[in-house]
């Protein structure tokens, strides 16, 4: 595959998110793994610690320290607000101030919403969140290596949906990269070496039919289609499925009122909330 030099170029994911995804499916509950990861960057344990705070404030006389209020969460947590500060902190680096507050909420509404699926189908929550999101890092790659030219496919895509007129993205991406953002994302996946579970998420969503079980990729289909439903897209002007005909295709049984558009809508506005502080350092 011919890459540009300026998508080979992009600055790879810290070393501490890598290894982190690694982790994920070994589901142990001993972070101390995950603090020899993260100790490798003091400021993002006291990152963790804060959102931790932020999220569910101790009582007045508990002791404030961030090794103690570490000690309080299981890992699956710990790792869920490490990766999400990790990976906050790459986008605010990589982009515009514009493209990153559109995107950030984008990618964080798909992280919510693939969790909260595979939890009331009884799946790996924290596999799930992690896949939503990092599952479009092929666009995030390419808006950080063409902003401008980026910025106006976009608002191109925008003006054609608006207009009821077909659109290709994809296609426009390949004639001004000469790679979409499917391929981009699967390149980047196999150099930087993140781990086989994440790379088939990264392309195009293709996987054998599973006889009406849920799978990761359908889970994380399922999840994106639900962020851009509830007014986090990125591509404002594009349609939206209703959510109720988003939920009616999921796989599984499951209490269909637990997936509800206000409720959703109110779980990602809180984490919008809770990491609107972080750095990401």
């Amino acid at each position: 595959m011919l890459v540009p030099s300026s998508i080979e170029r992009i600055a790879p994911f810290p070393d501490a998110a890598v290894q982190l995804l690694n982790w994920i499916p070994l589901g142990s509950e001993d972070s101390n793994d995950l603090r020899a990861i993260a100790g490798a960057k003091p400021e993002l344990l006291s990152e963790v610690a804060r959102v931790v705070k932020e999220s569910a404030p101790a009582a007045e006389d508990e002791p404030s320290e961030v090794e103690t209020i570490l000690d309080r969460i299981p890992a699956s947590q710990f790792a869920e607000i490490s990766l999400t500060i990790l990976m906050r902190g790459y986008m605010h680096r990589a982009m515009s101030v514009e493209e990153d507050r559109y995107y950030w909420r984008y990618t964080l509404a798909c992280a919510v919403c693939c969790s909260q699926i595979a939890s009331i189908q009884r799946g790996p929550k924290l596999l799930a969140y992690a896949a939503g999101l990092f599952h479009d890092m092929g666009r995030l790659a390419l808006i950080a290596s063409y902003p401008d030219k980026y910025a106006n496919i976009l608002e191109l895509t925008n003006r054609m949906f608006a207009s009821d007129e077909p659109f290709d993205i994809s296609e426009y991406e390949r004639v001004l990269f000469g790679l979409d953002h499917f391929a981009t994302g699967e390149w980047l996946a196999t150099t930087w070496k993140l781990p086989a579970w994440l790379r088939p998420l990264v392309g195009r969503f293709n996987e054998p039919p599973s006889g009406g079980k849920p799978t990761l990729t359908s889970t994380v289909r399922a999840g994106t289609r639900l962020a851009h439903s509830l007014g986090f897209g990125y591509l404002r002007s594009a349609p939206r499925m209703d959510v109720k005909t988003i939920v009616a295709q999921i796989s599984g049984a499951f209490d269909q009122s637990k997936l509800g558009a206000g409720d959703m809508t109110a779980k990602v506005q809180a984490r919008l909330n809770t990491y609107a502080k972080v750095s990401g350092k």
